[in-house]
C-alpha cells in the first residue's frame, strides 16, 4: 500500500510538472505572438507617419524560409560588422532587405540591426534630411523602423540632430492608439509619452493591452 502510494504521488508530480511545463511554453508562444505583431504593428506606424509601405524580407539563401519580423531581428549579432542575419531553420546567415514605395517611388535596400545601424550614423550628423534619405537610405529607413525618430538615433551615440522637421503625427497615427504602447507610440512620432496618453483619453480610446494582441 505504501509503495502504491508513493507510485501514485510520484506520477501526479510528474503529471504536474508536465501541466507546469506547458503552461510555460503556452505562456511563451503569446509572448512571442505578441512580440510580432507589436512589430508589424510599429513598422506599420512608421510607414502611415512617413506616407510609405513597409514591407521587411528575408527569404533563406539555402532552405527558402521566409522570416519572420522578430526571427530577423533575432538573428542578429552583436558585431556591428555583421550585417546579415540568420535562418532559425538551417543557420543560414544572409542580408535582410527592406522595401519602401509610395505612389512615385520604390526602393530595396539592406536592413540593419540597431546596433549596426547606430554604428553606421557616426558622423553623419551634419547631413540633412535629404541627403540621409539620398545617400545613406538602408540607414535612415532603418533608424526609423528601429528609434521612430532620427532625433532618437542620434541621441543613442551622444548627438543632438536638430535637421530632420516634426511630421503631422495625430491624423496619421489614430490608428494605433490602444493597439500599440503610448510609450511606442510616442518614441515613433517624437513626442512625450503624456502628450500621445492625452490625445488618446481625448478620444476616449483604452490604451493597449499586450494580451488583445492575441485575438
Amino acid at each position: 500500500m505504501i509503495s502504491q502510494s508513493l507510485s501514485q504521488g510520484f506520477r501526479q508530480t510528474q503529471n504536474l510538472s508536465l501541466r507546469q511545463t506547458q503552461t510555460r511554453r503556452l505562456t511563451m508562444t503569446q509572448r512571442l505572438i505578441i512580440e510580432q505583431r507589436q512589430l508589424d504593428e510599429r513598422i506599420h506606424l512608421m510607414g502611415n507617419l512617413h506616407n510609405v509601405e513597409y514591407v521587411l524580407e528575408a527569404i533563406c539563401t539555402n532552405c527558402g524560409r521566409r522570416l519572420k519580423t522578430l526571427e530577423i531581428l533575432r538573428g542578429f549579432t552583436i558585431d556591428p560588422t555583421d550585417l546579415t542575419t540568420k535562418c532559425n531553420n538551417c543557420g543560414m546567415r544572409f542580408l535582410a532587405y527592406l522595401k519602401a514605395k509610395n505612389s512615385y517611388v520604390s526602393i530595396e535596400v539592406a536592413f540593419y540591426c540597431p546596433t549596426q545601424t547606430l554604428d553606421q550614423l557616426r558622423d553623419k550628423q551634419n547631413l540633412t534630411l535629404y541627403q540621409l534619405i539620398t545617400k545613406y537610405a538602408a540607414i535612415y529607413h532603418s533608424a526609423l523602423i528601429h528609434f521612430g525618430t532620427l532625433k532618437n538615433a542620434f541621441s543613442r551615440i551622444g548627438v543632438n540632430y536638430e535637421l530632420e522637421g516634426r511630421t503631422d503625427w495625430k491624423n496619421k497615427a489614430r490608428h494605433f492608439l490602444g493597439k500599440l504602447p503610448d510609450t511606442v507610440i510616442a518614441e515613433c512620432v517624437g513626442e512625450k509619452v503624456t502628450t500621445i496618453r492625452s490625445f488618446r483619453r481625448s478620444l476616449n480610446i483604452q490604451r493597449c493591452i499586450k494580451s488583445d494582441c492575441l485575438y
